[in-house]
């Protein structure tokens, strides 16, 4: 990928947002946007910028919370309202490349909101520290493809440091029988995290890398400071209270202790002794913040970078093979033959929810109009509005039971001059629209569907396994509709038509009633 054209956004600029702001200005990229917390912090970044700025490279300034400006995420109006949504469209956003540790910023939040809990208190009010998370992803898949993003990158953190639950070390606050609660807090963050951006990544039209240094990251200038303030927490030492008593020896402390200290990290402030230790060879070990930088910028220009967490998931899961989708058939065909001892097919359960069900639903009726083969497809688009509604009404004068069989799953099944509806559910908010005007439509989306996949020079992976789809004389409703869904970009990634990245709405029903 050639970056240098690109309107590049870098969300927080600590130590490692700013290492990769450097890599950028080396690189005279069109346009750089760094991302502050405050507008403090983007006065004091501007003088940094000063410094170092390319002639060539343009850089603006964007500050606000990334987090606390998303709640309760129900509509797209919901996020247009964000400051990513906001700062992505205003800016004209290509790249996002996010190095605000979220791991440290909510993972404090969440041992807060759980020390809350376990003192049988009523936790405050503001959102849950889970459901940022899952707004934030929500909020950046929106974005990502409102404002037609062609990458974000996630500099994460393995909440540990690259250690295990053996580590002795805390953020300071006392450490329970085997983390601390701000060290594990920041643990459940991440592995939620990274766990959301592979499921991204694994949607068609993503393209999402994560970047996790297994190590202690970077420093900042080493200075002579008082001591950072005073942690109260909790003994860990197994000393009575009533002993300690006993033994107490008060000095009236006047004089502010001056010691040699460095920032790591999360801004930190460490002692010589605690980096010696902290970054010894076998403990948390060292990560330059400059080769983290250069590794963010690689993977910016190819997606072939070793260092991408998601990539390395992707490898190591296990991926079905030729002789699990031959036993997949057998269940498929074992299913058809019990099947045939009953007067009903077997279409849904509800259990894959309400839209996929209406989904089946619907195009259970234009196989029925198909006649059970799709070369009748251009025949029934001949059909005019009435003839339409008379055979689909005529199926289920003839069919009766499957009528019965979608109300009673609690659906109101519409049509051009009526609407029918179970009188012990009554009428449901859910239809299923078999109006001509969404026949039409479906026939239709069918028709590009077979069309795409029948064309000799697709690129589309297991495209001959589709092709016997479309030539069977059975349709399997199904196969058809998993067909749609690939077809609209709802498939596995890999399997992704990458032509059709701005197409993913391109299907979306308009109900008006």
């Amino acid at each position: 990928m050639n970056i240098k054209d690109k309107n590049i956004l870098i969300l927080g600029t600590g130590q490692i947002g700013f290492a990769v702001f450097e890599e950028l200005n080396r690189l005279e990229c069109k346009k750089i946007v760094l991302h502050s917390y405050s507008e403090q912090e983007v006065l004091l970044l501007k003088e940094k910028v000063h410094l170092i700025k390319r002639d060539k490279t343009n850089v603006e300034y964007v500050f606000g919370d990334i987090y606390d400006s998303i709640e309760t995420i129900k509509s797209q109006n919901d996020i247009i309202n964000t400051n990513l949504y906001k700062i992505c469209k205003q800016k004209g956003i290509d790249l996002i490349i996010d190095c605000i540790n979220t791991a440290a910023v909510l993972g404090e939040q969440l041992a807060s909101w759980n020390k809350e809990i376990k003192k049988n208190s009523i936790p405050s009010k503001e959102l849950n520290t889970y459901e940022k998370v899952n707004n934030f992803i929500i909020t950046l898949k929106e974005t990502y493809s409102a404002c037609n993003i062609d990458k974000y990158i996630k500099v994460s953190t393995t909440g540990l440091g690259g250690m295990g639950f053996n580590m002795g070390y805390t953020h300071g606050d006392a450490k329970s029988f085997y983390l601390s609660e701000d060290i594990l807090g920041k643990l459940h963050i991440a592995g939620a995290f990274h766990q959301l951006l592979w499921a991204l990544n694994r949607t068609s039209g993503y393209d999402i890398s994560v970047i996790i240094p297994s190590a202690c990251i970077g420093w900042q200038d080493v200075k002579i400071d008082t001591l950072p303030p005073f942690k109260k927490t909790e003994s860990s030492k197994n000393i009575s209270i009533e002993e300690i008593n006993k033994r107490i020896v008060e000095y009236d402390i006047k004089d502010q202790i001056r010691i040699t200290q460095v920032y790591l990290g999360e801004n930190n402030s460490y002692s010589r002794e605690e980096v010696a230790l902290l970054t010894q060879l076998n403990q948390m070990e060292f990560v330059s913040k400059q080769r983290v930088a250069k590794i963010v910028i690689e993977e910016l220009k190819s997606k072939s970078n070793n260092f991408n967490l998601l990539n390395a998931m992707d490898i190591s899961m296990i991926t079905p093979s030729y002789k699990d989708f031959y036993l997949r058939n057998l269940l498929i065909n074992k299913m058809d033959y019990q099947n045939s001892f009953l007067e009903v097919e077997s279409l849904v359960t509800n259990n894959l929810g309400r839209d996929v069900a209406i989904d089946i639903m619907e195009l259970f009726i234009v196989k029925q109009l198909l006649n059970n083969s799709l070369e009748n497809i251009h025949k029934c688009l001949e059909y005019g509005d009435l003839k339409l509604q008379q055979k689909i009404k005529q199926f289920f004068e003839t069919n009766p039971i499957y009528r019965n069989y979608f109300l009673s799953l609690g659906f109101s099944i519409l049509l051009d001059d009526e609407i029918w509806v179970a009188s012990n559910f009554g009428e449901k908010t859910d239809y299923i629209d078999y109006r001509s005007e969404n026949i039409i439509f479906l026939l239709n989306k069918v028709l590009e569907t077979v069309t795409f996949f029948k064309r000799e020079n697709t690129t589309f992976d297991y495209n001959h396994y589709f092709v016997d789809i479309i030539n069977s004389n059975n349709i399997s409703v199904g196969e058809l509709l998993g067909m749609i869904y690939s077809y609209e970009g709802k498939g596995r990634e890999v399997y992704y038509n990458k032509d059709l990245k701005n197409k993913s709405d391109i299907y979306t029903k308009k109900y008006i009633f």
